[in-house]
């Protein structure tokens, strides 16, 4: 059986916002929505404060299929549900990926992420063979070109600007908005190219 960590977003940059671990072990479907004004409160696995979530937003469930686990997103909204920045149809079932998926339950961003290449930070302690997860991979690649940029603080003025530029605006998955970008300069770039043989 897995576990699924689910992370709320909490858009107050605190530096350790609420996590909890869904465990396959005791049961196959989680209840995520809002307290505020909610009766069935105490009947949520997860709770996101924000007025906009549904009391029942939507249920995190675990499906075991042969030799393969799966966990799943189902909207129940009446606001809907983004997955990754997706909208989900209402009722509809979305595989996670496992690799901190996004589950955006309100027009302010509010939500949290599930992630199952992780186990409880708190009683998580790596082995000597233990190998990084991809996420873990990618914080060490973040950090490290941080320390070379701040080595670097003589860089060209437009180096800050392009970084900004690349990053996107908040809410927006970075994925999506590279990749929109690089269809943008392609496109001018194409154009660039027509006009060189007229």
């Amino acid at each position: 059986m897995t576990k699924l960590l689910v992370t709320l977003i909490d858009k107050r940059n605190n530096p350790s916002p609420l996590s909890i671990i869904f465990d396959s072990d005791q049961k196959h479907a989680f209840k995520v929505g809002r307290d505020i004004g909610n009766p069935d409160a105490d009947t949520l696995d997860f709770v996101v404060p924000d007025k906009h979530v549904s009391r029942t937003h939507c249920y995190i469930e675990y499906e075991r299929v042969n030799d393969s686990e799966r966990w799943f997103v189902r909207d129940m909204s009446t606001n809907g549900t983004l997955f990754n920045g997706i909208k989900l149809d209402y009722n509809h079932r979305q595989k996670l990926t496992g690799f901190e998926d996004v589950i955006t339950c309100s027009p302010t961003g509010a939500g949290f992420t599930c992630d199952t290449t992780v186990t409880d930070p708190r009683n998580f302690e790596p082995a000597d063979d233990f190998e990084p997860t991809i996420n873990k991979t990618i914080e060490d690649a973040i950090s490290q070109l941080e320390s070379r940029q701040a080595k670097h603080s003589d860089e060209p003025w437009y180096s800050e600007a392009f970084r900004t530029v690349w990053k996107g605006p908040e809410g927006i998955p970075d994925w999506i908005w590279q990749t929109g970008i690089v269809s943008i300069v392609f496109v001018i770039a194409l154009e660039w190219i027509r006009s060189q043989g007229n």
